[in-house]
C-alpha cells in the first residue's frame, strides 16, 4: 500500500520509492549469484572495470527463465501495481524484465543529452495509465554509478500531448520527444551539448518550471532492497558509471491490461478476430 505522500511524489514528480521492499539477505543472494554468472560466463568480477558498460542480456538469460528475477515481484511491488492499475488489472511481462548491470569506467560522468524516450508509447483518445516501471536495486547505487537519470515532472507534460492530440496522436518516444523540445525551452537545452556548461548545476541542483509543471533532472541511487517506482510516461536516459562499483538493477514493465498497447489487450483483439 503506498503512502499519502508516495501516492503524490508519483503523480506529481513520477518516481516515488519503496525503501527496503526485498528483504536484504534475499538480494544479496541474488547479487552473489548473479556475479557467480557473468564472472563464469563473461570473465567479469566486482573489481573489474572497464569500458565494457553493459552485460549482455543474453548472458544472464538462464537466470531469467530459472525465474532468479522474480524477485522484483515482491508483495510491495504487486500492492503498489494493484493500487495505480487497478487489482487484477495489470500484467507482468517476462520478456521486459531486465539486469541492467553496468560496470565502473574511465568515461567521466555528465547529465546526458542524447538518449532521452519514453519507454511506454502515449496514443492519444486512451484515459487509462498503460503501466508502471518498478527498479530494484541488487546492490548499492551511488551518484555517479550509472543509475538511470530521469526528468520528475516531464509525464505531466507528456500527458498534455496526448491529451490534446487527439484520437490520431501516435504518442511514439521519437514525436514526444521532438515535440516536447519544441514547446519546452529547457528541455531542448538538456538535450543539446553547449561547451563548458555545468550541466548537474543546471539540470539536478534545483528544479525549473514549465507552465506550473515543476521539472529536474533526478538519478535513481538507492540502497540493496529498495525500489523505486517510475511512472511510464517520465523521460528517462542512460548515464556513465563513473564510481566504485557495478550498478546491479531488475527491472520489468508492468502493463494494464486494458490499455490497448498491451500484450494482453492486442492477444484479446487476435482472439475476437477469429
Amino acid at each position: 500500500m503506498l503512502t499519502p505522500m508516495q501516492r503524490s511524489e508519483f503523480e506529481t514528480r513520477g518516481l516515488t520509492r519503496l525503501g527496503s521492499a526485498v528483504d536484504a539477505e534475499r538480494v544479496a543472494k541474488l547479487c552473489a549469484l548473479v556475479w557467480k554468472f557473468v564472472g563464469e560466463r563473461e570473465g567479469l568480477y566486482p573489481t573489474t572495470r572497464g569500458s565494457a558498460a553493459r552485460i549482455k542480456s543474453a548472458t544472464v538469460n538462464p537466470l531469467k527463465r530459472a525465474g532468479e528475477f522474480d524477485l522484483i515481484y515482491c508483495p510491495e511491488v504487486r500492492a503498489a501495481a494493484d493500487e495505480l492499475l487497478g487489482s487484477g488489472q495489470w500484467l507482468a511481462m517476462p520478456p521486459s524484465l531486465n539486469l541492467l548491470m553496468s560496470l565502473p569506467g574511465p568515461e567521466e560522468w555528465v547529465v546526458s543529452h542524447g538518449t532521452w524516450h519514453l519507454d511506454y508509447p502515449c496514443p492519444g483518445g486512451v484515459e487509462c495509465l498503460p503501466g508502471v516501471q518498478p527498479f530494484l536495486f541488487l546492490d548499492r547505487v551511488e551518484a555517479h554509478a550509472g543509475g538511470t537519470l530521469a526528468v520528475a515532472g516531464s509525464h505531466r507534460l507528456v500527458a498534455q500531448l496526448q491529451r490534446d492530440g487527439g484520437p490520431d496522436f501516435a504518442g511514439r518516444s521519437r514525436e514526444v520527444r521532438g515535440l516536447l523540445g519544441e514547446k519546452v525551452p529547457w528541455l531542448r537545452a538538456l538535450w543539446s551539448v553547449r561547451p563548458g556548461e555545468d550541466r548537474e548545476a543546471r539540470f539536478m541542483a534545483e528544479e525549473t518550471s514549465f507552465e506550473g509543471v515543476p521539472l529536474q533532472v533526478v538519478e535513481m541511487a538507492g540502497e540493496p532492497g529498495d525500489v523505486v517506482l517510475m511512472h511510464p510516461w517520465l523521460l528517462h536516459a542512460l548515464a556513465p558509471n563513473s564510481g566504485d562499483r557495478a550498478r546491479i538493477v531488475l527491472t520489468d514493465r508492468l502493463q494494464a491490461r486494458a490499455h490497448p498497447n498491451s500484450v494482453h489487450h492486442r492477444l484479446l483483439e487476435a482472439r475476437d478476430r477469429g
